[in-house]
């Protein structure tokens, strides 16, 4: 049972790889002069939605019936809920998608969320102590 929650080198060395080039584009976007870009919901979003991704074409492959539910099932989250902010669809993404891999691929789904959630806590924590913040309590609040 353990051993379904190990991922494989070569998955862990795809999501670190989907993951840099989710950051590539943002620091491009900052670069190139696309202010919008340094928000932090987007920062997070390019880091969160390339390894969601990533999860989703993994779990999919080669399942006919579980590709055309995960595309209801997402296209439903985001069609029919008021979505406030580009983070918040990413998270619910990242929810459905950890719902819906945990069945078929237990540690793809657990590397998934355990390098979100350390990409979302550290980055937090550099925001906060940039802004001069000795203590840090991580606050997600979309406005």
């Amino acid at each position: 049972m353990l051993q379904n929650l190990i991922p494989e080198i070569n998955f862990l060395i795809k999501i670190l790889f989907s993951l840099s080039l989710g950051i590539f584009v943002n620091i491009a976007l900052i670069y190139s002069g696309q202010r919008w870009a340094k928000n932090f919901s987007y920062v997070l979003t390019c880091c969160i939605l390339p390894m969601t991704s990533l999860v989703i074409t993994k779990t999919i492959s080669g399942n006919i019936a579980l590709s055309l539910g995960m595309v209801g099932a997402l296209s439903i989250v985001r069609f029919r809920h008021p979505v406030k902010s580009p983070l918040e669809l990413a998270l619910y993404f990242l929810l459905v998608t950890v719902g819906i891999s945990t069945n078929i691929s237990p540690s793809s789904s657990l590397t998934l969320v355990a390098l979100s959630m350390f990409i979302i806590y550290i980055y937090a924590l550099y925001i906060s102590r940039r802004k001069g913040f000795d203590s840090f309590i991580p606050n997600l609040d979309i406005s």
